[in-house]
């Protein structure tokens, strides 16, 4: 509930937190890309606290993968 650009880093910054736990397994981040959006995408009504809850979050995106991992 704090500022845009606050957000927004704090997105940033847990993107770069998964993509260093994802180092540390031996997976090399050359093969990853990673992109914070703060509140410009939610997928939850951010007016509630279980809403907000659920727009912290990080997507896995396989782009070759035939069927969704995912909704």
């Amino acid at each position: 509930m704090g500022e845009d650009h606050f957000n927004f880093d704090l997105s940033r910054e847990r993107t770069f937190a998964v993509s260093q736990a994802l180092d540390n397994t031996g997976l090399s981040v050359s093969r990853l890309s990673t992109q914070g959006f703060g509140e410009t995408l939610p997928v939850a009504d951010t007016s509630t606290s279980t809403g907000r809850l659920k727009n912290r979050r990080i997507e896995i995106i396989f782009p070759d993968a035939s069927i969704p991992v995912s909704e």
